[in-house]
């Protein structure tokens, strides 16, 4: 079902027919409906940078977002390294919104040091300079990571 479910996004992502918007939004439901965070990665992975409609691209945010706070946090640092590469713009959408909330940025903190470093570092300096009231949060985290990792 998981390969199923990953190619009928991927096809309905590239948005060529106009009926692919409710298709895809309907996958999108169909998918919170199994209620599995298994799933967070394949919805992850249909955020697009390059995209004309960003609504629908709010619509997978608030998907993701959806999820129990443990499995959305844990999916998300999984996928960075592969986020950075593919779709940074989201990323940063999704990163900063965590950022701005302190029970999921704790969550954020506990498990950032499953990234490497360099990810950390690349992901926060995208994020500060994305989002200028997140700098100083940036700042400090990097200053963990860097002592953490001496």
């Amino acid at each position: 079902m998981e390969k199923n479910v990953a190619d009928q996004i991927k096809k309905y992502a590239r948005f060529k027919r106009s009926e692919d918007i409710t298709k895809f939004e309907k996958i999108i439901s169909e998918i919170l409906k199994l209620n599995d965070s298994k799933y967070i990665p394949i919805l992850m992975n249909a955020f697009d940078d390059e995209t004309e409609f960003e609504e629908v691209m709010y619509s997978l945010v608030h998907a993701v977002e959806s999820y129990p706070k443990q499995a959305y946090i844990s999916s998300l640092i999984k996928e960075i390294p592969h986020g950075l590469q593919s779709y940074p713009y989201w990323l940063e959408k999704l990163v900063n919104r965590i950022f701005n909330d302190e029970a999921y940025l704790s969550d954020f903190r506990k498990n950032m040091h499953l990234l490497s470093k360099e990810d950390i570092i690349q992901l926060l300096d995208l994020v500060a300079e994305e989002s200028e009231h997140h700098e100083k949060l940036c700042t400090e985290l990097k200053k963990e990571i860097l002592e953490r990792s001496e």
